[in-house]
Parts: C-alpha cells; sequence; structure tokens
C-alpha cells in the first residue's frame, strides 16, 4: 500500500508531466504505470521476457523513449532492487529517476544502483549504452505544489 508520501509525488510527476506536455516540450504522454506496464526486454537479446513492470510514472518523448519515475519510501531493499533491475531492462527507457525523501534514503538507492549495474553489466553482459541514466533525488515531504515545484526544478536540465 503507497503512503501518503507515495501518493503526493505520484499526483504532482503526473501534473508536471502534463505541464510540460503543454509547454510543447520534448515530452508527448504522461503514463501512470500501474494502468499501462512495460514490458520487459532481455538486455542483450532484445526479446522479451515474461516480466511486466508497473513504474509509478513515466513520460513518453516525441521519439518514443521513457523517462521512468519510481517513488521509494515505504519500500523494502529488495524492493527498491526489483525496481531498479526492472528499469535498467526496460526497452526504450533513456532516463530512470528514483525519488526519496530523505538524504539516506537517496545514498542507499545509489548503493544499491551499483550492485545492480555490476549485475547487469557482469552477468548478462549488458553495455554501458544499452542501460538508461539512473538519478536518485531528494525530495523531502511538503505540499503538492512544493512537491512540483522540485520536481520541476530538477527536470528543467531534462527538457
Amino acid at each position: 500500500m503507497a503512503g501518503k508520501y507515495h501518493t503526493i509525488v505520484k499526483k504532482a510527476l503526473i501534473e508536471v508531466g502534463n505541464e510540460l506536455i503543454n509547454e510543447k516540450t520534448r515530452f508527448k504522454k504522461v503514463v501512470d504505470g500501474d494502468k499501462i506496464p512495460i514490458h520487459i526486454l532481455h538486455p542483450t537479446k532484445r526479446r522479451p521476457v515474461a516480466i511486466t513492470y508497473r513504474p509509478d510514472v513515466y513520460y513518453k518523448t516525441k521519439v518514443d523513449r521513457k523517462f521512468i519515475f519510481e517513488v521509494i519510501d515505504t519500500e523494502s531493499e529488495n524492493e527498491i532492487i526489483a525496481d531498479i533491475t526492472q528499469a535498467y531492462l526496460s526497452p526504450g527507457s533513456i532516463v530512470v529517476i528514483f525519488i526519496a525523501p530523505t538524504a539516506g534514503k537517496v545514498d542507499r538507492i545509489y548503493d544499491l544502483m551499483d550492485v545492480v549495474y555490476s549485475k547487469i553489466t557482469e552477468d548478462l553482459g549488458a553495455e554501458d549504452k544499452q542501460l538508461p541514466y539512473i538519478q536518485s533525488w531528494q525530495v523531502p515531504k511538503g505540499s503538492r505544489e512544493f512537491i512540483k515545484k522540485k520536481i520541476m526544478k530538477n527536470l528543467k536540465d531534462w527538457y
């Protein structure tokens, strides 16, 4: 069950995405991952595997690339590792952004990213150019407007 922070950030991401579409940026569609999942591909053979990934929100660009957003608040380490792995293996994803309320959580996400990255590149043979760029942002708890401003500020370099 998603917590209050998770719900507020997810709504803020959807609103920010719709605003960016209206401003005629590179984004053309905002998708709620719970409603339309992403079908995972094998990293080197590029064939579908029987896994569907439900990110919190993703934006599609005009050339059908994906900016994936995952809100991390009450997830366990295993759930975070699963989200990171699925995000790395999502076809068409170019950027994956994890959003957490505290600096400690952001640091832990980066640690887990390193572990997953090494497993995917060493064990599965994926190359850097096949994997999306991944970041983790700290967005403190607050009102939806406050969170929207923080997200917009962090996204400024991407559109």
